[in-house]
């Protein structure tokens, strides 16, 4: 789980579902998933507010791929990107303390 200090877009271009968990800076969180088939709720762009501790990992299922790019802006440098110790971000969510052991590993 990183955050960084600038806001990001997400956009998916091929492959499979990428589910995000996003912990935001105010306590709350959500999954989304990036994709590209709209009826299932699936979205080919995602917002992440800057600051916002995420992650992501293919959908259950998937063939094994997804093509994404990201787009930050006004930039990231190195020091822009913090990560995120698991423990502390479970005790800060508890109530997505079993998203970040799942989507962590």
């Amino acid at each position: 789980m990183h955050r960084i200090r600038s806001d990001q877009f997400y956009h998916h271009y091929l492959g499979d579902p990428l589910e995000v968990l996003m912990l935001y800076p105010d306590g709350t969180g959500a999954v989304a998933v990036v994709g590209s088939d709209l009826a299932a709720g699936e979205r080919p762009q995602l917002f992440v507010p800057r600051n916002t501790f995420h992650t992501s990992r293919l959908r259950a299922g998937a063939a094994g791929y997804a093509l994404l790019a990201s787009t930050e802006w006004p930039g990231v440098e190195p020091p822009d990107v913090e990560h995120g110790d698991l423990e502390e971000l479970a005790a800060a969510y508890p109530d997505f303390r079993e998203e970040i052991r799942a989507f962590t590993g």
